[in-house]
């Protein structure tokens, strides 16, 4: 089911109203604490009859046109230890709950493992873990980021496409 989606289209170097750039800090959408209340908050029907069971959060991300700047990177969870990830708290909005999200020390340890697609095409899309609730999988989450190579800063503006969903 999905429940959310971003397009990114903005350049790093500016701030345009009404776009999003691409998101160069490690990251995890959503941290495991909070995702069942963000199960919660947007599937209150089913929620509860859901997570009587194994459910994950995935998120599908593919390019609108082939990246040229900016590629997306994953990383191999199995190189990032819970010791090198911490939580973030948004402040809540108004009528909302305060949003929470995993963030990994990258750059920290050179441990860490990142994988991405050279110039990855619109029919290459990603698919990967945001939360499982089967504590014991192999790998939970995949934190991922853009990065910024500097012989294509002058290549044209990312555009992607995120989609967040989940599956039970």
């Amino acid at each position: 089911m999905a429940f959310h989606h971003t397009v990114r289209n903005e350049p790093r170097s500016q701030r345009v109203e009404g776009y999003k750039g691409p998101a160069g800090r490690p990251h995890v959408d959503v941290a495991p604490t909070y995702a069942p209340t963000m199960l919660r908050e947007k599937f209150p029907e089913e929620a509860e009859k859901i997570m009587q069971g194994r459910w994950q959060m995935l998120n599908l991300w593919r390019p609108i046109k082939t990246i040229l700047r900016d590629p997306l990177a994953i990383s191999d969870a199995t190189s990032v230890p819970a010791s090198d990830q911490y939580t973030l708290t948004s402040p809540a909005e108004q009528g909302k709950l305060p949003f929470q999200m995993l963030f990994t020390r990258a750059g920290e340890n050179n441990m860490h493992r990142w994988h991405y697609l050279k110039e990855q095409r619109p029919d290459e899309p990603l698919i990967f873990k945001t939360f499982d609730s089967d504590e014991s999988a192999k790998t939970r989450m995949v934190a991922h980021a853009s990065f910024v190579d500097p012989k294509a800063e002058h290549m044209p503006t990312r555009e992607s496409i995120e989609v967040r969903c989940i599956v039970y």
